[in-house]
């Protein structure tokens, strides 16, 4: 070798070994930064001889990089719902298995006792009215923090949107930076640890996927198939006044509702907010969880002021519905009668409430769910839908039968007005065989100062069952056995009035008739208030009540009139009952009490968070391993660097010693020749 070809070759590995060491110095600066891949020089000989940097190469890991987006995604995802959780439980107050709201109820149940053992005691009254009056105030104050809730939520996710939208941007912008460099052979591993960045920055908001294209450009794909950046950046726009999330160049009026928003932190934002009827029927934790609380409150609110005897819903929310869409027939059979409601497949849903409600001792509504009910004030009743499709319509089996409640609601066992017999009449086959009682005798009923309905007393055999039938079949009259098997007739609607107006064959059963009438118990007495302990306000119906237009009666708390003495130890049963129940909105419990009730929905509140809280956990423990795993392969290890530098140090001394020889042979050659 010539001494200029060797000078040539210490030339290039002396240039080739700087290179190195920058390389190698970059990296060792960039040590603790988790967005830097660490990058590693490859050589090529030259074919003069000599040494050059073939490529400064990016250590780089798809899959595992991939696997931590997704994993990335759901902890953000579970995150965010833990956080939310969080303030839910907050909110609610609940600490064990008690909450607020319950202990409320407890102490309406307390006060009630009181009042039940000193009817006479002003502050036994006052009492109830104060544990009444506190169960509306903090409904009111979880009504408030719900709609609070949801307003940070609706914040919170358009300022996710607005990150989104400027991720999507910058991941576009660095696509076309490394497609220019790429295209004039700069290095681009600098703006590629960029675009990593950004990348695990929008795994956060939604989980993704990822595919280089040949310019070195990345298309970027949610993992639900929707495009983010391409050869353009797309862009979503949130509206908080509907709750529709749209993106640029998508024929989705609302990617939420549509299923299309993959897991992460934008889809766990708007999927508790979400007020559509897919996700209120969702048994997962994760859909429309405040509006759900909200639904379970106005359940609780309209059983506080329910004076029906029985009830029964419907599984399918069908109160925002433009028809049924199915045609068929609805019969309810209270006492003997059968009652039947025409529907037609182009009524609305409102049209069904005024059918239903149009038949005797039968009242309908949509229960806090959207589900439609139909109650009675006859004891107990049987729904029958006359088609398969009208069933499916509106979540009601070909027959349902429904005893009354025993004991009665709350309102019920305070309204109420009843007379009741005293002779045991249980199982009579004909109680024409009665003394004193024949066919043809008769009495009238009247209930709310309304006309009297006359009661007949058929021709043998004529029995027990008849004679409650009959009495049922009475448009706000519930006609029952007592625990003694007395005849009872009652109604909540005020004014009961009892006459005999042809023999008296009540007389013969044991009721006790004063000045014409039956003696009624429970009547409101003079200073006392005749009907509700709970009320709607005013202006709305009984069937609307919510957990925001519910209060105490007012003439109780203004102080007009009193509460009714009589009616304590019907509503402590009623109270310490074990028949109280809710069904929908993702939701269920049955054979509790009104404090069971609420307890039963925030425990289930409770439990739920705990389940995201567990789900966070896990995530994080995941997403943290899959990035200390992705670290340990694309990161920098210094002990390598360290070691490498260590090498380039010893060849960069062992190539400047040949050019020194070189040098040095030079300048004896020079000599020589002089």
């Amino acid at each position: 070798m010539s001494l200029l070809s060797a000078l040539n070759v210490a030339v290039t590995s002396v240039n080739t070994i700087n290179s190195a060491v920058r390389t190698v110095s970059d990296n060792i600066a960039n040590a603790n930064n988790k967005y830097y891949n660490a990058r590693q020089t490859k050589y090529q000989n030259l074919q003069h001889g000599g040494v050059a940097v073939a490529d400064i190469e990016r250590l780089v890991n798809n899959g595992l990089f991939q696997d931590l987006t997704t994993a990335i995604a759901g902890s953000n995802g579970y995150g965010t719902q833990n956080d939310i959780y969080e303030r839910m439980s907050s909110l609610l107050g609940i600490s064990a298995t008690q909450t607020p709201l319950s202990d409320e109820m407890e102490d309406l149940n307390a006060a009630w006792k009181a009042y039940e053992a000193s009817p006479e005691s002003a502050a036994a009254q006052a009492q109830v009215l104060s544990a009444a009056k506190n169960i509306t105030v903090e409904m009111a104050r979880l009504s408030d923090g719900l709609d609070q809730i949801e307003q940070e939520i609706k914040t919170d996710t358009t300022r996710t949107v607005s990150d989104l939208n400027d991720l999507l941007s910058d991941i576009d912008r660095l696509n076309n930076d490394i497609v220019s460099d790429k295209s004039k052979g700069r290095p681009t591993s600098a703006n590629e640890n960029l675009r990593d960045q950004k990348l695990e920055e929008l795994s956060e908001i939604m989980d993704i996927k990822t595919f280089e294209a040949s310019d070195g450009h990345l298309v970027v794909m949610s993992s639900t198939g929707l495009s983010l950046v391409d050869l353009n950046a797309a862009t979503f726009n949130y509206d908080t006044s509907t709750g529709a999330l749209t993106k640029s160049g998508h024929s989705s009026t609302d990617l939420i509702t549509g299923g299309l928003l993959p897991q992460g932190k934008l889809k766990s934002l708007t999927d508790f907010i979400r007020t559509d009827t897919a996700a209120e029927a969702n048994t997962d934790g994760g859909f429309a969880v405040v509006q759900k609380m909200r639904n379970q409150l106005d359940e609780v609110a309209f059983m506080l002021m329910d004076d029906s005897t029985a009830r029964t819903s419907g599984s399918v929310a069908i109160e925002d519905n433009a028809t049924v869409g199915a045609a068929g027939t609805i019969t309810v059979t209270v006492g003997g009668t059968p009652r039947v409601a025409n529907i037609l497949a182009a009524d609305t849903p409102a049209t069904v409430l005024v059918k239903l409600n149009a038949l005797d001792n039968v009242s309908a509504r949509f229960d806090g769910h959207g589900q439609l009910q139909i109650l009675t004030e006859g004891e107990g009743m049987t729904v029958a839908v006359s088609t398969g499709a009208l069933q499916t319509a509106i979540g009601f089996g070909a027959s349902t039968t429904v005893a009354a409640d025993n004991p009665p609601t709350l309102s019920y066992a305070y309204n109420q007005e009843n007379s009741t017999g005293s002779l045991d009449i249980t199982g009579n086959a004909d109680l024409t065989s009665l003394a004193g009682i024949a066919a043809a005798d008769q009495f009238s009923v009247s209930v709310g100062g309304g006309a009297a309905v006359t009661v007949t007393i058929g021709a043998s055999p004529y029995s027990t069952q008849d004679l409650l039938d009959d009495l049922n079949d009475i448009d706000g009259v519930r006609a029952r056995l007592n625990s003694s098997g007395g005849l009872e007739i009652s109604t909540t609607r005020g004014s009961l009035d009892i006459q005999q107006t042809n023999n008296t064959p009540l007389s013969a059963l044991g009721f006790t008739f004063v000045g014409g009438s039956a003696e009624v118990t429970n009547r409101g007495e003079t200073g006392e208030q005749n009907l509700d302990l709970f009320e709607v306000k005013t202006g709305s119906a009984l069937s609307d009540a919510t957990r925001l237009n519910f209060r105490v009666n007012d003439t109780l708390t203004n102080g007009t009139a009193s509460l009714k003495k009589s009616s304590a130890t019907g509503v402590v049963q009623s109270m310490n009952g074990n028949n109280r129940g809710i069904n929908g909105s993702g939701f269920s419990t049955s054979g509790t009490s009104y404090t069971g009730l609420v307890s039963d929905i925030f425990v289930d509140v409770t439990t739920r968070a705990e389940r995201f809280g567990n789900l966070y956990s896990d995530s994080m423990t995941l997403h943290n391993n899959l990035d200390e795993q992705l670290r340990q392969e694309v990161g920098v290890d210094i002990d390598s660097e360290m070691a490498a530098l260590t090498v380039l140090q010893n060849s960069y001394a062992a190539t400047a010693r040949v050019i020194q020889t070189v040098d040095e042979m030079f300048s004896t050659l020079e000599q020589a020749i002089r």
